[in-house]
């Protein structure tokens, strides 16, 4: 039982990081999309 949740602690560590990864590209694509328009200052 141990080891399961060690498992699942292990999981739940890696689907927060790939979210954190996709947001990050995400945020990375947009300001890209807003410079290229010459929305920015």
């Amino acid at each position: 039982m141990k080891i399961e949740g060690q498992i699942h602690w292990k999981l739940k560590v890696e689907t927060g990081a790939d979210v954190r990864r996709i947001f990050a590209i995400a945020v990375a694509k947009f300001v890209l999309v807003v410079a290229s328009t010459g929305l920015l200052p």
